[in-house]
């Protein structure tokens, strides 16, 4: 009987050995598994988080980026304009320039930014009354527009002609002349 009893005895000993090793030994997987599953969670948080800073900034930089875009359609339009209409709409495109400026550190990538620096850099270096620089301003401009569309996530594939011919209107009569050869290859470099 004592034989029963040991026996009995060792095989209690021994289901509660294995299930205490069995609960034991899992112990590190829960924790892992739960580890896992509140790391999880939290990454996918602060990814929804970032996605969320992600389209608010772009939707900023798209805010910003038709400052520029109005303030520079303002300035050709005032162009053709006389007396204090012309002064007005010089204003009001100044107004919207300065704006820009003082946003676009915060809200353009380097690139853009870079571009419009050398743009700043030739308007105080330069004088713009003299047509040969009206002429650079327009390729400026173009080198912007660019680096914004690239900025907002458009490929690299539209070139100063493309936006030329897109913004001016009589780009037929004029693509084959030397003063616009000289836009599409005017090197701002030495601004840099």
């Amino acid at each position: 009987m004592n034989a029963v009893w040991v026996l009995l005895l060792g095989a209690i000993l021994y289901g509660f050995n294995e299930a205490v090793k069995n609960s034991i030994g899992k112990i590190p997987d829960r924790i892992h598994d739960r580890t896992m599953s509140e790391f999880q969670n939290t990454l996918q948080k602060e990814l929804s988080k970032f996605s969320i800073a992600e389209e608010n900034l772009y939707l900023k930089k798209i805010e910003v980026y038709e400052l520029f875009t109005s303030s520079f359609f303002r300035m050709i339009d005032s162009s053709r304009m006389q007396g204090k209409q012309k002064e007005k709409a010089m204003q009001e495109a100044t107004k919207d320039f300065d704006k820009f400026m003082r946003t676009s550190f915060f809200y353009c990538d380097d690139e853009t930014l870079r571009t419009i620096i050398i743009y700043r850099r030739f308007l105080q270096t330069e004088d713009m009354s003299d047509t040969a620089n009206t002429d650079k301003t327009m390729a400026i401009m173009t080198d912007i527009f660019i680096a914004m569309r690239k900025s907002l996530g458009y490929k690299e594939e539209i070139s100063r002609e493309d936006i030329l011919v897109l913004l001016l209107k009589d780009w037929e009569q004029v693509k084959n002349t030397e003063r616009y050869s000289r836009i599409l290859r005017e090197d701002f470099s030495k601004y840099e």
